[in-house]
C-alpha cells in the first residue's frame, strides 16, 4: 500500500507542477501581451486560474487512475503480470502527451465554435489567434508532462523484472527527442503567430523584443527538456559502461545482478544483449568452478593427510592455493621402520597450469625417493627428468629431508627452495644448504648434509608464499614477519592446532593480487 501511495503521489506532484506552470504562462501572457496589471489579475483572474489548475489536476488524476489500474493493482499485492504493468507504464507518458494534443485540437475549436460559425473575417482571425495561444500552451504542457512522467516512472520500472524484455518491440531515443523538437518548433511558431495576430487585431505595434523573448523562452525551455531526456539516456549508458568495465576486469561479483531494462530504446536493447552476455559468462564461470572444484579435490587427494604421527614424531601440514588450485605440494613418505622422507616443493606460476605440473612432479618425486639414495642423490636424478618434462619457462624448487627418528638425525638437500627453520628451545635456526632449482641446468649435482636433532625440536618447512604474503595493512610479511609468527606460537598446543591457528592468519591475507600459494609442514620430535 505504501508503494501505491508513493506512485500516486509522485504523479500528483508532476500534475500539480505542470498545472501551475500553465497558470504562470497564462499570467505572463496577460501581463506582457494583453497589457493587464498584476493587481487586476489578482482581483479578476485569480479564481479563474485557480479553477483551471484544479480542473487540470482532476482531469490528469482521473485519466491517470483509469489508465494505471493494472499498475495500482500490482503495487497493492494483487497477482498481476509484471510484463503488462511494465508495458502500461512505458506507454503512459506518450498516452498523456497525445491525449493532451487531441484535447487541444478538439477542445479549442469547440470552445470558440460561435466565432467559427459567424463566417466573419474578424471573428475567424480572433479564433485563429486564440487557437494559436491555446494550442501552443497545450503543446507546452504536453511535452513537459511527457518528459517529467518518463523520469518519474524510472524508479518504478527498476522494481519490475523484465523477463520478456527481448519480446518487446524496440523503440529509439529519437522518439522523445523528435516529439520534443517538433513540439517546440510548433510552440514557437504558434506563439509568434498569436502575438502577431493579437497586435494586428488590436492595432498594437509589433515589438521585436517580445518576438525575441518568445523565441528565447522556447529555446531555453527546449534546452532544459533535451538535457532531461539525454541525462536519462546517459545514465542508462553509464550503468552499461560500468557493467562492461566490471566484466572486462573479471569482477565476478557483478555477475550476480543484471542491468535493469527501463526503456526499450538503444540503451535498453544494449542492456538486453549485455544481460544475455553476462548470463552466458556467469554460466561459463559456473562450469569452470565445478571443474576447478573437482581439480582441487583431486589435487588434495594426492597430498598426505594434514595430520600424521610416525612413532614419536608429530606432523601437521597445510596447503593454501592462491587460486582454486596451485603449484605447491608436500609429501610424507615412510621409508622403513626408523626413517621417513619429507618433501616440499613449489612449481613456478599458479593456477591450473602449475597444478597439472605439480601432480606429475609429486608422483615423480615419490618414485625417485623409493629408488633409494641420499636427498642429494635423489635431486640429482630428478633434475634431468624435470628438464625433459617441463617447458623452458618452468622450474621446480624442492626441499627434501630424510628423518631418522631412532637416531635423531636429518639428511637434508635443497634445490633452490627457501631454507627450512629449526625451532630449538625457543630459538630459530635455518637449515642453509641450497642449490639452483630443478629444471634449469643440465648435469647439476646436488649435495646434502646431515643434521643432529634434539628431543622436542621442531623442523618447519614452507614455501615462498609464506614470506611473500601481505598482512591486512598491505605490508609485506617477509622472513622477519614469519619468524615472529613462529616464535609466538603456543608450544603447549598440539602441532595440528598450532598450525591451524597460523593458517587462519594467512587466510585473511589471501586476497592480495600478488599472493602466491602457501604451504607449510611442521614436524616435532
Amino acid at each position: 500500500m505504501a508503494r501505491k501511495k508513493g506512485l500516486l503521489s509522485s504523479f500528483f506532484w508532476v500534475y500539480l507542477g505542470v498545472s501551475i506552470f500553465g497558470a504562470v504562462i497564462i499570467t505572463l501572457d496577460n501581463l506582457f501581451i494583453n497589457g493587464l496589471t498584476l493587481k487586476s489579475l489578482m482581483v479578476y483572474n485569480f479564481k479563474a486560474v485557480t479553477m483551471q489548475i484544479m480542473g487540470l489536476l482532476v482531469v490528469f488524476q482521473v485519466y491517470g487512475t483509469i489508465r494505471l489500474r493494472i499498475v495500482r493493482r500490482f503495487f497493492i499485492g494483487e497477482q498481476v503480470d509484471s510484463y503488462q504493468v511494465r508495458k502500461r507504464l512505458l506507454r503512459f507518458p506518450a498516452e498523456m502527451f497525445w491525449a493532451m494534443v487531441l484535447f487541444g485540437l478538439v477542445g479549442s475549436p469547440l470552445y470558440h465554435y460561435r466565432q467559427i460559425l459567424a463566417f466573419n473575417l474578424d471573428d475567424f482571425l480572433r479564433f485563429v489567434k486564440s487557437f494559436c495561444f491555446e494550442f501552443s500552451l497545450v503543446l507546452l504542457l504536453a511535452v513537459l508532462l511527457f518528459t517529467l512522467l518518463r523520469r518519474r516512472i524510472r524508479p518504478i520500472l527498476v522494481q519490475l523484472v523484465d523477463e520478456e524484455a527481448d519480446q518487446v518491440r524496440s523503440t529509439t531515443i529519437l522518439t522523445p527527442l523528435l516529439i520534443t523538437f517538433i513540439s517546440l518548433m510548433l510552440i514557437m511558431m504558434l506563439s509568434m503567430s498569436f502575438y502577431i495576430l493579437n497586435s494586428l487585431l488590436y492595432g498594437k505595434p509589433l515589438q521585436l523584443s517580445v518576438l525575441f523573448s518568445i523565441g528565447l523562452f522556447t529555446l531555453l525551455f527546449g534546452i532544459v527538456l533535451f538535457v532531461l531526456i539525454v541525462a536519462e539516456f546517459r545514465r542508462d549508458l553509464r550503468v552499461l559502461i560500468d557493467g562492461i568495465h566490471a566484466l572486462s576486469k573479471g569482477d565476478r561479483k557483478h555477475l550476480q545482478g543484471t542491468v535493469p531494462i527501463l526503456f526499450h530504446d538503444e540503451a535498453g536493447q544494449l542492456g538486453i544483449r549485455f544481460n544475455q552476455l553476462q548470463k552466458r559468462v556467469a554460466d561459463s564461470y559456473s562450469e569452470i568452478d565445478k571443474e576447478l572444484e573437482l581439480a582441487y579435490k583431486v589435487q588434495q587427494t594426492l597430498l598426505p593427510p594434514a595430520e600424521l604421527q610416525i612413532k614419536q614424531v608429530d606432523i601437521a601440514a597445510f596447503c593454501l592455493p592462491a587460486k582454486e588450485v596451485g603449484g605447491d605440494f608436500y609429501d610424507i613418505v615412510p621409508l622403513d621402520e626408523n626413517r621417513f622422507a619429507v618433501i616440499i616443493g613449489d612449481i613456478t606460476g599458479k593456477g591450473m597450469p602449475a597444478a597439472l605440473i605439480m601432480s606429475a612432479m609429486l608422483l615423480l618425486v615419490r618414485t625417485e625417493i623409493r629408488k633409494g639414495g641420499t636427498p642429494g642423490e635423489i635431486l640429482t636424478r630428478l633434475n634431468p627428468v624435470v628438464l625433459e618434462t617441463v617447458s623452458e619457462e618452468t622450474y621446480l624448487t624442492i626441499a627434501l629431508a630424510i628423518f631418522d627418528h631412532k637416531h635423531y638425525t636429518c639428511q637434508f638437500a635443497s634445490a633452490g627452495h627457501v631454507s627450512p627453520y629449526r625451532l630449538v628451545l625457543e630459538e630459530l635456526k635455518q637449515m642453509t644448504d641450497s642449490s639452483i632449482p630443478l629444471g634449469l641446468i643440465e648435469g647439476e649435482v646436488y649435495t646434502d648434509q646431515t643434521i643432529g636433532l634434539q628431543p622436542g625440536e621442531q623442523v618447519i618447512f614452507y614455501t615462498d608464499g609464506m614470506i611473500e604474503a601481505y598482512d591486512s595493512t598491505g605490508k609485506w610479511v617477509g622472513f622477519q614477519g614469519l619468524e615472529q609468527v613462529l616464535l609466538q606460537m603456543d608450544q603447549t598446543l598440539p602441532v595440528k592446532e598450532r598450525l591451524d591457528r597460523l593458517k587462519s592468519q594467512y587466510l585473511n591475507r589471501n586476497d592480495h593480487p600478488y599472493d602466491d600459494d602457501k604451504t607449510m609442514v611442521l614436524i616435532q620430535f
